[in-house]
This record gives structure tokens, C-alpha cells and sequence, in this order.
């Protein structure tokens, strides 16, 4: 199995879990405000004020989508190593042939609709990969606006 895929599923069972958590919470919340007199979407709109992105900006989302976030970038510099070194293992290995044109047959590496194994854009793996895979939280996750950044990214998932 293609490890970006691996990366992914993993990625969308934790998200699966803390999206029905931040759903539960944001209810609670607009419930809560609604109690105060207020109409149920004057409430909601109160929420947004501190919550922007909905039940999406519970801490929970966050940080799952923070940590494959870097767990993406991780596994796109392993990728990309891991290509230059075939790369100049081939070149190497082509003195003979220097000069010659040769087609070759190599193995696309492709696994399913991941296809091949190459870099991705951590956001575009996170929100964009999830269109036409889990719809229901590729609808969740839509309108997210946050890149992590910190010290902490050199940990390892």
C-alpha cells in the first residue's frame, strides 16, 4: 500500500471520530446561547464571532489536522530523498550506456487512485483528497484556514 494512503487512512479515522466530538460540541454551544433569548441563528452568529469555522475550529480538528500536516511533510521529504538517491543510483549505474537512448520499463509505483508515490501538498492531501473518497468530511473540513506551524515539527508520528 502506497504510504501516503496509509498516512491518509489513518489520518481520516482519527478525523472521522473528533469531527462527531466537534459536531456534539458546537450543538452545545449554539444551545447554550439560545438559552440566553436569542434567536438559534443570532446564536450561531454569536459563536462564529469566537469560532469561525464552526465546529471545524474545535481544538480536537485542529490538532489532527495539524499533526498529519507535518506527518505529510515528513513523509514528502523521506519521498523526495528517496527519489534523488534513485536518481543518482541510476545515473551512476549508466556509464555504459552513455550517450544511447533506451526506452525503459520501469514500474510506475502506482497503488490504486493514489497513483504514484511522489510529494504532495500537505493541504491539498488533507481537505482536497478527501472530495470523492469521504465526501462528508471533505464538506467538514472545506472551508479551513490554518497552516500549523511551530517548533514542534520534527516529531514523528
Amino acid at each position: 500500500m502506497n504510504r501516503y494512503q496509509e498516512l491518509f487512512d489513518q489520518y481520516v479515522d482519527e478525523l472521522s471520530k473528533a469531527k462527531k466530538a466537534a459536531e456534539s460540541w458546537w450543538r452545545r454551544l449554539v444551545a447554550a446561547q439560545a438559552a440566553t433569548g436569542v434567536p438559534k441563528a443570532q446564536a450561531e452568529e454569536r459563536i462564529r464571532e469566537r469560532w469561525p469555522m464552526g465546529p471545524t475550529s474545535h481544538p480536537r480538528v485542529l490538532a489532527i489536522y495539524r499533526k498529519y500536516f507535518i506527518a505529510c511533510e515528513q513523509l514528502n521529504a523521506i519521498v523526495a530523498d528517496e527519489f534523488q538517491r534513485k536518481l543518482l543510483d541510476e545515473d551512476a549505474h549508466d556509464v555504459d550506456g552513455w550517450g544511447v537512448e533506451e526506452a525503459r520499463k520501469e514500474d510506475d509505483g502506482s497503488d490504486g487512485d493514489w497513483g504514484a508515490e511522489s510529494v504532495m501538498d500537505p493541504p491539498m492531501f488533507l481537505i482536497d483528497s478527501l472530495a470523492g473518497r469521504r465526501d462528508d468530511l471533505g464538506d467538514f473540513m472545506m472551508f479551513l484556514v490554518f497552516a500549523p506551524i511551530g517548533e514542534e515539527n520534527d516529531r514523528s508520528i
